[in-house]
């Protein structure tokens, strides 16, 4: 099982993503009980803030895209776990249309 966050936004507009394969990590159960007691149909809507970064949570079938004031709780312990366990990968936001 894959688990990937992905933050955009920002003053810079750059892109991070990190990427955790749970079955390589030493408790890979309490990745799992974390990734279960997350609220993935329950993320209430949020007001666009911009130059704020925004989270999108990736670990299929599962997907959620979170205002930065929104990962809080279970949200929280899950991005920071992968940020501690992975390296980024920088990248900008794909170009937008004029």
């Amino acid at each position: 099982m894959e688990v990937e966050v992905i933050r955009s936004g920002g003053i810079a507009g750059l892109r991070l993503t990190w990427k955790v394969h749970v079955e390589d990590q030493p408790d890979p159960e309490e990745w799992e009980l974390l990734i279960e007691r997350l609220p993935w149909g329950e993320t209430p809507p949020a007001p666009p803030e911009p130059d704020r970064y925004q989270y999108r949570i990736r670990c299929e079938p599962h997907e959620a895209t979170l205002a930065e004031r929104q990962v809080t709780g279970p949200w929280r312990d899950l991005v920071e776990r992968v940020r501690e366990r992975a390296e980024p990968e920088r990248g900008r936001p794909p170009a937008r249309d004029a």
